[in-house]
């Protein structure tokens, strides 16, 4: 694939305005796949041409399968990373891009665009080459940004997620711009240990995400019922507890909302769509993704590479957004009920735990055990411990009970 209509074509998507006058036709792409590619960007942009393109890319609901089917297919030869990516990607343009971006509303034609990109291209390599810092730099730079942390945390900017757990935020923590993965068996608990810390944490007074593609919002909001309102979860699943009485066991979870808990349930979710979400959440300090498996990969995509990448793009979001990124992942079937699993049995494990800066393993030895252990097997800014839990069915909640801890 040439490189330079590649980069055309990329800046067409993400700038849909070029279309209106940029005279270009799909037969200016030597590419069979890039010219099929303009052309259903081209139908995109006639019929929706209020919605980015990128958005109507991401939202299923809105395209016809036809041309859906030719975004899936065509997106797949996108993979590599190149300058105009980044914009797809939602990361901060370099100035090249910004010139690039300002530059092709006065282009005409693929040549124009073609000495666009190329200009672009060497200012990105002149002003983003890598630089190596001097000891005195690095003091400064690092004593800024410490500083800027202690600013924050004066304004009542935590540098990490409040859970509620005493012992796990002391040892590991859930810390800004990290992404921390939680795993274990079906049915031990990773999504009621997650709503537990999402809820502890709205509490404190953190903004929170918490996006579902498990449970309905209905499930969801009957969790946080019996967490928050001690209301026994099988009366909420049967109907038994008036209306009145639902609303009461809500009343703390409404007053200590107050626009601190965001809920997005949708189990056709895309990976893409959920960067979109996050990103239009603002100020947010811890986002919950529950759970990585839930995303199916594309059918000639292996499982590793897709949940990988996947992990991966959840890391530099969080790092890009300075949030705090939890993300439930499945370990292997074969793991044997009651046995801590290891890291390496989380599925597809491998890029997953090097995306992650801490990885969390939690296991109970029945479904019917209330008794529980929260093992942090990989911790990159901090303590590798294991933590006594106790598993209330009821209220489908976790909560410490030892305070002693083993490192």
């Amino acid at each position: 694939m040439n490189p330079l209509e590649r980069d055309i074509f990329l800046d067409i998507v993400t700038n849909n305005a070029i279309l209106d006058h940029l005279i270009i036709a799909p037969d200016d792409f030597t590419d069979d796949d890039l010219k099929k590619a303009f052309i259903v960007a081209s139908n995109l942009y006639r019929q929706y041409k209020k919605v980015g393109l990128v958005d109507i890319m991401a939202d299923y609901t809105k395209i016809p399968d036809w041309l859906l089917d030719c975004i899936v297919e065509v997106s797949d030869r996108f993979s590599t990373i190149s300058l105009t990516t980044h914009k797809l990607q939602g990361l901060r343009m370099s100035r090249a891009m910004e010139l690039l971006a300002i530059g092709v509303s006065g282009a005409k034609t693929m040549e124009e665009m073609r000495a666009l990109i190329e200009q672009a291209k060497q200012i990105d390599i002149d002003v983003l080459a890598p630089q190596a810092k001097s000891n005195g730099e690095l003091v400064a730079d690092y004593l800024k940004g410490y500083e800027q942390i202690r600013s924050d945390k004066a304004e009542g900017v935590e540098p990490c997620v409040m859970t509620g757990f005493e012992l796990f935020d002391e040892k590991a923590g859930l810390q800004r711009s990290t992404l921390t993965t939680l795993a274990a068996r079906t049915g031990v608990g990773k999504s009621a240990l997650a709503l537990t810390w999402a809820c502890n944490a709205m509490m404190y007074g953190q903004k929170v995400l918490y996006i579902s593609l498990e449970m309905d919002e209905a499930s969801i909001m009957g969790r946080i019922a019996a967490q928050m309102g001690s209301i026994p979860l099988h009366r909420i699943r049967k109907a038994d507890m008036t209306t009145e009485a639902m609303a009461e066991g809500l009343k703390d979870f409404t007053i200590a909302n107050d626009g601190k808990f965001s809920l997005y349930a949708n189990p056709y979710a895309t990976v893409e769509m959920v960067e979109s979400i996050i990103r239009s959440v603002k100020d947010a300090d811890l986002v919950v993704i529950d759970h990585l498996h839930y995303f199916l990969p594309p059918a000639k995509e292996l499982g590793a590479f897709f949940y990988g990448s996947a992990a991966t793009k959840f890391h530099n979001i969080a790092v890009s957004q300075n949030i705090a990124v939890l993300l439930l992942a499945q370990v292997n079937r074969n793991v044997a009920e009651g046995k801590m699993p290891e890291v390496s049995e989380i599925r597809e494990s491998g890029r997953i735990e090097e995306a992650s800066d801490r990885v969390i393993l939690i296991n109970r030895e029945s479904r019917s055990s209330s008794d529980g252990i929260l093992k942090v097997a990989k911790n990159r800014n901090g303590e590798e411990v294991e933590i006594q839990l106790e598993y209330e069915p009821e209220k489908t909640r976790f909560r410490e009970t030892d305070r002693k801890y083993q490192s």
